[in-house]
C-alpha cells in the first residue's frame, strides 16, 4: 500500500468519515473507507481533483499583492504631493517672510496668511505680535521725542535759573554789602544814636 494511503487509512479508523489532502500545487485527493456488510473496513476510496481554485486563488493573491503595491505607491506619491503643496510650502514661505521681517527690521511688513488652519493662524499671530512691535517702537519713539524735548526744556530752565541766581546773587550782594558796611558804621560808632 502507498505510503499516502497508509496514512489516509490510520487517520479514517480513528473515526473520520472524509479525509482530504494536497498532493500538490496541481491537484488534491479525497479519501474515505467504505465497510462492508458486517461494518467492517472494505475499501480505501481516493478521488483525485485538480486545484483550479487553489491556483486561481493564487493568481488572485498575486494580483492582489501588486495593486497593492500599486496603490501604496500612488497614494504615497499623493500623500508627499499633497504634503508638500499644503503644509511644507506654505511653512517654507513663512519662514523666509519672517527671515526678511527680521534682516530688514520692517515692523510694518506683515507675513501672507491663507486658509483657516494652523499655520494661517501661527502667520495671524505673528502679524498680531509685528503690529505690536510696530505699536511699541512708536510709542518708544514717541517717549524719546518728549524726553529730548523736556531735556532740552529743562536745560533751558536750569541755565535760566543759574542766570537768575547769578544776577540775584549780585543784586542782592550789593545791598547787603551796603547794608553789612552801615551796620559795620554802626558798630564805629560812626552814626551813633
Amino acid at each position: 500500500m502507498p505510503p499516502d494511503f497508509q496514512a489516509a487509512r490510520d487517520s479514517l479508523l480513528k473515526n473520520d468519515k472524509i479525509l482530504v489532502r494536497p498532493l500538490g500545487d496541481e491537484s488534491i485527493a479525497g479519501y474515505t473507507l467504505l465497510n462492508d456488510i458486517y461494518g467492517k473496513p472494505a475499501i480505501l476510496l481516493r478521488v483525485d481533483a485538480p486545484r483550479d481554485i487553489f491556483n486561481q486563488g493564487k493568481v488572485s493573491m498575486q494580483y492582489l499583492f501588486i495593486s497593492l503595491i500599486m496603490l501604496g505607491l500612488i497614494f504615497g506619491f499623493l500623500t508627499i504631493w499633497l504634503l508638500e503643496k499644503l503644509v511644507l510650502f506654505r511653512l517654507e514661505r513663512l519662514n523666509s517672510d519672517v527671515t526678511g521681517i527680521g534682516t530688514t527690521k520692517e515692523l510694518s511688513a506683515r507675513v501672507v496668511t491663507e486658509g483657516g488652519d494652523e499655520l494661517s493662524s501661527l502667520a495671524d499671530s505673528i502679524n498680531s505680535m509685528l503690529e505690536a512691535l510696530e505699536h511699541s517702537q512708536f510709542e518708544r519713539q514717541e517717549v524719546e521725542k518728549e524726553l529730548r524735548a523736556n531735556r532740552d526744556q529743562l536745560a533751558y530752565i536750569s541755565k535760566a535759573k543759574s542766570e537768575f541766581l547769578a544776577t540775584m546773587s549780585h543784586e542782592l550782594r550789593t545791598p547787603l554789602n551796603s547794608i553789612m558796611g552801615f551796620s559795620e558804621l554802626l558798630k564805629e560808632g560812626i552814626y551813633g544814636n
